[in-house]
């Protein structure tokens, strides 16, 4: 498992290389993957909730990124010994 996330690091950041060698700024790539991956988190909370309005789906993927916000701060603050 961790050999293919490896690979798929490698692939994503000999991509991200390809596009700065075409002139792209590395904060306009980000901006665009940041960008790409709320649209895809608004697609699927769509495709799940058909009914939701946009004010009901931006407040689901706000509480969606808040509570791994969380989670990632609970990991950070776990003290192993």
């Amino acid at each position: 498992m961790e050999n293919r996330r490896y690979k798929k690091f490698l692939q994503e950041q000999e991509q991200v290389d390809r596009l700065i060698k075409q002139g792209f700024h590395s904060i306009e790539i980000a901006d665009w993957l940041i960008h790409m991956t709320l649209e895809a988190m608004r697609e699927g909370f769509k495709n799940e909730f058909p009914e939701a309005s946009n004010e009901e789906l931006t407040e689901m993927m706000r509480k969606h990124i808040n509570f791994y916000k969380k989670m990632k701060q609970h990991r950070r603050n776990r003290v192993y010994g």
